[in-house]
Formats: structure tokens, sequence, C-alpha cells
């Protein structure tokens, strides 16, 4: 199953492009639907390199539901006339997960900056289950991204170390 979502950021494309390579903001933007526990490497890079990594996730931060693979790949292209275009794309698999196919676009759209999430999903009898959850967590995410834009992207204390 797919779930997509944009969301209109304000920011620059290019700052919001950098910013969201950092797992920082990653657990900021899913708390506290999502708690993102690093396992491999134990502490996170301060920004995601095109490789694998290794984290549990506990529900609300609390209810422990499995390992996931993290698997990070970013294409940077820019379009002829100035155009920005990037993303980010995780094609992870979990515990319960056989398919997390997640990407990340970001797009110039006028004088502003197009976000969109689309996930592939697929975990057997749980997929309606999870593609719920999903949608729940990624319209989450977009929320606070947004409001973490506004605030010039500058995370709490508990997010920053």
């Amino acid at each position: 199953m797919i779930f997509q979502h944009s969301v209109n950021v304000d920011c620059a494309p290019e700052t919001l492009a950098e910013k969201i390579k950092s797992p920082r903001v990653l657990a900021y933007v899913s708390w506290p639907v999502l708690g993102i526990v690093p396992v491999e490497p134990a502490v996170p890079p301060e920004m995601f390199l095109e490789q694998k990594y290794l984290v549990k996730l506990r529900l609300f931060g609390l209810i422990p539901i499995g390992w996931q693979v993290i698997d990070v790949s970013c294409r940077h292209l820019s379009a002829e006339k100035g155009k920005f275009w990037f993303e980010l794309r995780d094609n992870g698999h979990g515990q319960m997960i056989s398919k997390w196919d997640h990407t990340i676009t970001i797009t110039q759209n006028g004088a502003g900056t197009l976000y969109k999430d689309r996930i592939e999903i697929k975990a057997g009898f749980l997929t309606p289950f999870v593609w719920v959850f999903a949608s729940v967590l990624y319209r989450h995410r977009q929320r606070r991204l947004c409001k973490l834009a506004l605030r010039g992207f500058d995370l709490p204390a508990l997010f920053k170390a």
C-alpha cells in the first residue's frame, strides 16, 4: 500500500534539504508518536550518510514495537532555469515490516518549498494497520517540520545532543 502527502514549508528548499538529513531532526519531528533509538551506530551521525542504520522503535516513546533498518540514499538534482530538486530515500524494512520504502522529495514551489512524503508499505496481513499508522505519523511529522522551520530549525535541548 502507498501513502503520500505534501505540505508547503516556509523556508528555502536548500535549507530544508540540508536539515532533513539530520537524525536529530528526524527524531524531533517523529516525537512523541514514534521514539527512535539508535542501535548501530549507537550514536547517530550529524547527518545521514548513504548507508544502513539499525534503530529500535517505540510507540509514543514508551512501547517497544521492534527494530527497523533505515537504508539511506540521496539524490540532488537541479533542473534547468534554477529549479531546485532533492530526494532522500529510506528503502528500509523492519521486524514486522518487509518493505518500508519512504521517499522525501523537496522541490521549489513558486517562491516557496514543497515537501512530499511517499511511503510504500508491505507488512503482510498487518499492512492496512501499518498504513493507517504511517498516515498519522507522516502528517504529524509534517506539522512538526513546518513549525520547526518557522523557528529556524532551532531544536529543543533534548534533541540537540
